[in-house]
């Protein structure tokens, strides 16, 4: 197996508790989306799409881990095909009861082993109703895992696992600029978009989530060209007149950005 060094995104987040720079996200967001692109063009769903399964190694490539609930795409749809609408097997039954009676803090990181797949705290409406799944419901739990790292909190929260279910499936979060003004409007409006209970509604492809990413990252850097601007004018101003004479405008123009 490939050697990865570094560490989970969730484990980043447990670090920081506080939204990611808007650089770094957008750096991470553009690198899983297209890695699910990759993936849903083979026919493969992943299913578990979590803060957990998403790796930054040390020399800057992002990664998804653990594909093995994808795996099991085809056997495990057709079950919860047959048993929609029915009695799902007694054990099954069994273990969906202890899993609702835990609270949800030791919920964080479970994937579910029952009918419905996934992680309880990153799971699709589909997934929570048990209904056929496609490429948009890695896509909606994608959008939750953006959502944490640009507020620094959970898109849906509940002290149960049944709690954050009726949570996902009922309730609209705060957006993710009302919890922190320094999000652009349009990374709002792609995390609210993935984020759509209506797939109909939703992203319907990495690849389209992926162009507006590129786009909000497009748009970051006028931002940071006049921060870098600003700074500079700062310091010409606060130098002395023998050094602030000696630069030009014409040489101003060629210093590098400082990102």
């Amino acid at each position: 197996m490939e050697l990865l060094e570094g560490e989970s995104l969730s484990t980043r987040l447990a670090q920081s508790h506080a939204p990611f720079a808007l650089t770094t996200l957008l750096d991470i967001a553009i690198q899983v989306c297209s890695a699910l692109q990759a993936a849903h063009a083979r026919g493969i769903i992943h299913r578990d799409v979590k803060p957990a399964n998403i790796f930054l190694t040390k020399d800057g490539p992002v990664k998804i881990l653990d594909f093995g609930l994808a795996k099991l795409v085809s056997s495990e749809e057709q079950q919860v095909l047959t048993t929609e609408g029915g009695s799902s097997p007694s054990s099954t039954n069994a273990q969906e009861r202890l899993e609702l009676q835990l609270p949800f803090p030791d919920l964080g990181s479970l994937t579910a082993t029952g009918t419905a797949l996934g992680t309880f705290a990153y799971m699709s409406p589909e997934q929570i109703r048990k209904e056929k799944l496609d490429c948009r419901t890695d896509l909606f739990s994608f959008g939750l895992v953006l959502y944490e790292m640009a507020t620094g909190s959970r898109a849906f929260q509940g002290e149960s696992v049944v709690m954050v279910h009726e949570a996902i499936l009922h309730q609209t979060p705060s957006s993710s600029s009302a919890l922190n003004s320094a999000v652009p409007r349009r990374l709002n409006t792609t995390i609210s978009k993935a984020l759509e209970k209506d797939r109909r509604l939703r992203y319907q492809s990495a690849a389209e989530m992926r162009k507006d990413l590129l786009l909000a990252q497009r748009d970051l850097r006028p931002r940071l060209n006049l921060r870098w601007l600003a700074s500079v004018a700062a310091i010409l101003v606060l130098l002395p007149p023998a050094y602030s004479t000696g630069v030009s405008t014409v040489e101003l123009r060629f210093l590098p950005p400082i990102l």
